[in-house]
């Protein structure tokens, strides 16, 4: 909890994603600059976020799908374009590849079960060895090993080679948008251990299409020790830190920042630890004569 003890007024900046000067990143230059005297700080909090809920479930960074016959040299990779899939058009599109028709292959969804399985007349696997490349492990069902890793290496069924798929497809895209700010350096740890600049995470609850609104009910407060600030760079990031490619939708966001002065320091940062205690402890022999000067 942060007291505002200083008189200086509280700035406030409302952003439109449509009027910054550039996108992905998406770079706010301000005219007027916001300066911190040097006896104070900066307090930064994110109040509000609105944008519209457009963005691809499929994007770039899982819309790769491979396969190889085994004990042959025959590979293959789809690449499914970027955009909004359901099971069915998921399913459709790539029946349709050449890859499946070449390896025999038909994907086969299971409505009672929201599961696809891969049928063919080979002997089939699904890869993902760094060369041929399965990254939509998350969509289309695919389980995690102990080191949290997707399980590609899936044998098919004899004598009609189908792999069926463990878990349940998944078509909800990310649930959650990470707001980073380059410019703030904040105290926020993510699922690595590792601090970033993250402001704010912000739950994607709305229906496709519809306006995703965000107004949290704690402000999470960065204190910003830089004197100036004459721009402001943001970046969007889907649950798997990569960036959320939002094309031509627009964003709205409210910066509060506040003016507090140096928080002192309570006690000393060393307390409670034994070089604070042989700093602080009295030699014996100082102690005997300060308690023969009281008796005295």
């Amino acid at each position: 909890m942060y007291t505002l003890d200083t008189q200086l007024q509280t700035n406030t900046i409302f952003l439109n994603s449509s009027k910054a000067n550039s996108r992905n990143p998406f770079i706010f230059k301000l005219n007027n600059l916001i300066t911190c005297p040097t006896n104070m700080r900066m307090l930064i909090s994110l109040e509000d976020f609105v944008i519209s809920h457009c963005f691809n479930n499929v994007n770039t960074n899982n819309n790769k799908l491979s396969f190889h016959i085994r004990n042959t040299t025959s590979y293959g990779t789809i690449t499914i374009p970027p955009g909004l899939y359901n099971a069915l058009t998921f399913r459709d599109y790539i029946n349709s590849s050449t890859l499946f028709s070449d390896f025999n292959i038909v994907c086969v969804y299971d409505k009672s079960k929201c599961k696809y399985s891969f049928v063919s007349t080979n002997e089939i696997v699904i890869l993902n060895d760094g060369l041929f490349e399965t990254t939509c492990g998350e969509i289309i069902g695919l389980n995690k090993n102990d080191n949290n890793q997707f399980v590609t290496e899936l044998l098919p069924t004899i004598p009609t080679y189908t792999i069926f798929m463990p878990s349940c497809v998944d078509f909800s895209g990310t649930p959650y948008i990470f707001l980073k700010c380059e410019e703030i350096i904040a105290s926020n740890i993510n699922s690595f251990g590792v601090i970033n600049n993250c402001l704010s995470r912000i739950p994607v609850n709305s229906p496709y299409g519809y306006k995703l609104y965000y107004r949290p009910t704690e402000t999470i407060k960065c204190i910003s020790s830089i004197p100036t600030i004459n721009s402001l760079t943001f970046y969007l990031e889907d649950s798997n830190n990569n960036t959320l490619d939002i094309g031509s939708t627009e964003f709205q966001l409210l910066i509060k920042i506040s003016f507090i002065y140096t928080p002192p320091e309570k006690i000393d940062t060393l307390y409670g630890t034994l070089i604070h205690h042989m700093e602080t402890k009295l030699p014996e022999e100082e102690e005997e004569e300060t308690k023969e000067n009281i008796i005295e």
